[in-house]
């Protein structure tokens, strides 16, 4: 039923259809939608009603037990049943993207924006999609007792991620995505995730690493089209523990002060996909150089303290003093033996 410029599919419309494991009616017009007989689609475990004009959509509580899969992207919906999500008990897959959605604190306390949604407390659901929403604010707590394995957060230009706004996802999540928002710095510790895998922080303003430590458990990480000039070793030696893929190309690294990182790099299981185009800045070289060009040597430059040449200086110069001194003794032996004899 996708693609047929639809604009109204009215619940009278699925009575006989008890049996029912799939709609799809994308693409369409549709403006409204309701499911408020739990005895029509008993069965239904997917709807999709992606890429149509939705104002309003009501599903009534219980009314679709076995649903797995929401598809709503592409309808610009700025608001839903706060509590909507949570009447789906079996709810596992939400693609809310390309929408105008506010996301609802856990917390009592705080004020909600209006038409927010909830996504607090629905424990079935593994996988959601809320990038491309305008969302200016993540609260804290916002998937407290929700196990989400996938998180996309993406093309949310903007975005403030409120301190635990992750929190609640510790032990469940394992893929992140957060590219395209203009993230400066991330307010919520990534090394609390003790099961994230794959992050994706590409083409955003980081000029720092995020927080980790040597717990993480870290196997893709994209850095891709940020702010960095270096990449911190300390985290760079707890990651390897656990990277097996990075990508940092499109940075404004610097040659010489990521010395420490390249040497892991090349030394370590790490796979650097995009290699070619990683390139870093050397006060020798007008153009960017390719990092895997650099080389100890191109950063011992004539203002680099060469050590040798500064002990065999040294011991001159203890020398020439330790002479100087022999002399000067001997000087005032020889005046203190002619005022003896005198």
């Amino acid at each position: 039923m996708s693609y047929n410029n639809l604009r109204d599919v009215p619940e009278k419309f699925f009575k006989c259809m008890g049996s029912l494991e799939v709609l799809n009616v994308s693409h369409n017009c549709i403006s409204s939608f309701s499911i408020t007989d739990g005895s029509t689609l008993q069965k239904l475990k997917v709807i999709n009603l992606s890429y149509n004009s939705l104002q309003s959509l009501h599903l009534k509580k219980d009314a679709l037990h076995y649903l797995r899969k929401l598809y709503l992207q592409g309808n610009d919906l700025k608001q839903l049943d706060q509590q909507m999500f949570q009447s789906l008990p079996n709810i596992r897959h939400l693609q809310l993207q390309e929408n105008n959605l506010r996301i609802c604190s856990s917390e009592e306390n705080q004020q909600d924006p209006p038409g927010c949604v909830s996504f607090h407390s629905i424990g079935s659901l593994r996988f959601l999609n809320i990038s491309e929403n305008n969302l200016r604010t993540l609260p804290s707590k916002a998937f407290e007792n929700t196990p989400l394995r996938f998180l996309d957060l993406s093309l949310n230009p903007g975005l403030d991620m409120q301190k635990g706004s992750l929190s609640g996802l510790e032990d469940s999540l394992a893929h992140l995505l957060l590219k395209e928002s203009n993230v400066s710095s991330l307010n919520t510790e990534l090394s609390s995730l003790r099961s994230l895998r794959h992050v994706d922080l590409s083409t955003n303003q980081l000029d720092s690493l995020p927080l980790l430590n040597k717990e993480s458990s870290i196997e893709s990480l994209n850095l891709q089209n940020n702010n960095l000039v270096t990449l911190d070793q300390n985290t760079m030696v707890d990651l390897e523990r656990s990277l097996k893929t990075l990508y940092m190309g499109s940075n404004p690294l610097s040659c010489c002060e990521n010395l420490g990182v390249l040497h892991i790099v090349r030394h370590s299981t790490v796979t650097v996909p995009d290699i070619e185009m990683v390139t870093c800045s050397h006060q020798d070289h007008s153009e960017p150089v390719n990092i895997g060009t650099v080389t100890q040597e191109m950063c011992s430059g004539p203002d680099a303290p060469n050590y040798t040449t500064v002990a065999v200086v040294t011991v001159v110069i203890l020398i020439l003093l330790l002479g100087l001194l022999v002399k000067c003794c001997h000087l005032r032996r020889q005046k203190h033996r002619r005022s003896f004899s005198a």
